[in-house]
C-alpha cells in the first residue's frame, strides 16, 4: 500500500483540508452494558477452572464491544493470565448462538492467523464460555489516529493473504442472514404506509426500489474464497508495536479479498477517518473489486444500516442502534457516490 495514502486521504480527493482528528468526530463507541464472570453460573465457571487448571484469582472486565456477554481478563491462581468470553442465553439468544459459533472458527483458525488462540472452551444448555490466550496491545485510540489506521490498513492486505484460499470450511459470505434484505424490509415498511420511515433518508426513501433492485445481486457480489471476518471495526483490532491482531470472529464468512476492507471502511469514517472512497480504490485489496460487485455489496451493506437502525435495540444490546445509524451515514453517502460515478 502506498505510504502516503491516509495523508492523501486526510487532505481530501479534492486537495482540501478534512479536520479528522477532533474528539467531537469520534463518533459513538462500541459499548454496551456487560455482565460480570462472577454472574455466571458456578457450574460453568468451574468447568472453565478444570480445563485452565487453576482457579480465577480475579476478573478484570473490559467494557468496550457491544455485546451484554461478559469479556474478561482473568488472572490465575498459578499466576497466568486469559481472556475470557462468556454468555448466558437468557441474556441474548443470538449473542449465545454467536459465541458457539465463534468456538468453532476460533478453533478451526490455523496456526499463525492473526487472532487469539483459544484454548479451551465449555459450551452447554446453561451458557458458554471462551479461554483464549491475552494478547498484548489495545484497540487504536479514537478519533482514528493517522499512523494507526496507515498500519491496520496495510496489515490488512496481509491479512488476505494469508486467508486465501479460505484455511477452514466455512460458510460463505453470501448467506450472511438479514445482510442483503435491507432495502427491501424498508420497501415493505413504505407499501404498508404509516409514518413508519419518518427519519429515513429522503435519498433513500426516494430510491427504494432502485436500491432493493441492486441489493438482489449481493449473492454474486459475495463470491469469493478468502476467510473474511466480516465484523472488523476498531473494537475488534489490537495493535501492539508494529503488530496488528483481529479478535471476535464470530462472523466469519468466506468471500472476496476486498469485503472486510469496504465493510469497515464506514466505521473509520463515523469515527474520525477519512471517506470510504477516499481510502478504498487507492487500496490494493480495494483496486481488486469490480465496480459492479462493489457498488451492490455496498448498497447491501447501506440497507442492512438502514434498515436495523429502525429496530428496536436488541435485549441487553442498548447502543446498537446509535453505531449502526452512524454508519449508516457514510455508507449511504458511498453508495450514491459509487452510483454517480457509474
Amino acid at each position: 500500500m502506498a505510504p502516503d495514502l491516509v495523508a492523501f486521504a486526510r487532505r481530501g480527493s479534492t486537495g482540501e483540508s478534512r479536520k479528522v482528528s477532533h474528539e467531537s468526530d469520534a463518533g459513538p463507541a462500541a459499548l454496551g452494558r456487560r455482565h460480570e464472570w462472577s454472574e455466571l453460573p458456578k457450574a460453568l465457571t468451574r468447568e472453565a477452572e478444570e480445563l485452565l487448571g487453576s482457579r480465577v484469582l480475579m476478573a478484570e472486565s473490559i467494557s468496550l464491544g457491544f455485546s451484554p456477554a461478559v469479556a474478561a481478563r482473568l488472572r490465575l491462581l498459578d499466576g497466568r493470565s486469559v481472556f475470557a468470553k462468556a454468555v448466558l442465553p437468557s441474556w441474548n439468544r443470538q449473542t449465545f448462538e454467536m459465541h458457539r459459533r465463534e468456538a468453532r472458527i476460533s478453533a478451526a483458525l490455523p496456526e499463525g492467523a492473526p487472532a487469539p488462540r483459544l484454548l479451551h472452551s465449555v459450551a452447554n444448555d446453561t451458557g458458554v464460555a471462551l479461554i483464549f490466550e491475552l494478547l498484548p496491545g489495545r484497540p487504536p485510540v479514537l478519533p482514528w489516529r493517522r499512523s494507526e489506521l496507515r498500519l491496520v490498513l496495510a496489515d490488512m492486505e496481509k491479512l488476505a493473504r494469508t486467508l486465501t484460499p479460505s484455511p477452514i470450511s466455512c460458510e460463505p459470505a453470501s448467506e450472511m442472514p438479514g445482510f442483503a434484505d435491507g432495502f427491501t424490509r424498508l420497501r415493505q415498511m413504505r407499501d404498508r404506509g404509516g409514518d413508519h420511515l419518518r427519519d429515513l433518508d429522503p435519498w433513500a426513501l426516494a430510491h427504494l426500489d432502485q436500491m432493493e433492485d441492486l441489493e438482489r445481486g449481493y449473492p454474486e457480489a459475495a463470491r469469493g474464497d478468502t476467510l473474511c471476518h466480516f465484523d472488523l471495526r476498531q473494537d475488534n483490532i489490537l495493535i501492539h508495536g508494529e503488530v496488528v491482531h483481529y479478535v471476535d470472529w464470530a462472523q466469519a464468512r468466506v468471500g472476496p479479498e476486498w469485503l472486510d476492507l469496504a465493510a469497515m471502511l464506514p466505521s473509520v469514517a463515523m469515527q474520525g477517518g477519512p471517506l470510504p472512497w477516499e481510502l478504498f480504490p487507492f487500496h490494493p485489496l480495494g483496486r481488486l473489486a469490480p465496480a459492479d460487485r462493489l457498488v451492490t455489496f455496498v448498497a447491501a451493506m447501506t440497507g442492512y444500516f438502514l434498515y436495523r437502525q429502525q429496530l428496536p435495540p436488541p435485549p441487553g444490546i442498548p447502543t446498537v442502534r446509535a453505531f449502526q445509524r452512524a454508519q449508516a451515514k457514510p455508507s449511504l453517502a458511498w453508495l450514491r457516490q459509487l452510483l454517480a460515478a457509474n
